[in-house]
Formats: structure tokens, sequence, C-alpha cells
């Protein structure tokens, strides 16, 4: 259980390669309206992605869905367990390359999971990046935590 506390200010960190930069990535082959509508300029994103800081202690399992992905990858990082699970959804996407990359420079293996979009006509990947398999569950059965009967 985590309790909220007021967000600590932090600036967009230097460095680290090309997902973080002083200038934050904005050369992207689309118009200005696809990159406001997947979140890719990062420069607005910024407060959004840095609201993880808001609360105390590690996460067991982050979820990446929403907006500045790319950003929102690095602050996981920081607010991850060791052993923690971070869910990355539509990971087929190009555009968050630089996310990845940045997971698997810090030594996290990537499970894709591809099914199709609801009310769409195409595919999409939704990945889990872990460190280890210590949190996988070793039992290959287990009876439904609903209490629903087998049928």
């Amino acid at each position: 259980m985590y309790r909220c506390r007021r967000p600590r200010s932090r600036q967009l960190p230097q460095g680290g390669g090309t997902l973080f930069r002083s200038s934050p990535r904005d050369d992207f082959p689309y118009g200005r309206k696809k990159v406001t509508r997947r979140g890719l300029n990062d420069r607005e994103f910024i407060e959004y992605a840095n609201s993880i800081n808001g609360y105390d202690g590690e996460f067991d399992c982050i979820v990446i869905d929403g907006m500045a992905r790319r950003l929102c990858v690095r602050y996981a990082v920081e607010n991850i367990k060791d052993n923690g699970i971070i869910i990355f959804d539509n990971s087929n996407r190009s555009d968050y390359l630089e996310g990845y990359q940045y997971l698997i420079d810090r030594g996290y293996h990537q499970l894709r999971f591809w099914g199709s979009v609801t009310g769409a006509g195409f595919p999409s990947c939704t990945s889990v990046f872990i460190r280890t398999i210590d949190p996988l569950s070793k039992v290959a059965y287990q009876p439904s935590i609903f209490g629903i009967p087998e049928y």
C-alpha cells in the first residue's frame, strides 16, 4: 500500500543516451496532430511523466499506457522494485523504441504478448519487462481465485 504525498520536483533527466537529452526528441515523421495524439511531444509531458514521484516507496508493477511513454519508462525504472514488473502497452510501435532500449540496457528482459485490438482490424503487442523471474509463480495449476468451479 502506498500513501500519497506532495510530488517531488524533478526536471527532465540529462544524458542517458537518446531517450533523455537536454532537448527532448521532437523529430517524428508525422504531422503535429499525430505527434500530439500519440503523446510524443516530450516537452509537454514532463510533469505527467514525473507524477509517479508523488508516491512513497517503490512499486511491484507499473503499467505504461497513455501519453509520454518514453519519458514514463525512465521514471518507472527509478520507482520500481528490483524484482518489479513493467507492463508496456502497444510495444510494437517504433515511436517508443528509445523506451524499450532503455529498459534492455538496464537489464530487463522482454516478454511479448500479441493480440487483436478491440474494435480495430489489426493486432498489437503488450510487453512485460522483467529483470528476474523471481516474481513469477512456479505453480503450474491453481484453482480459480474467484471460487468459480471448473466447467
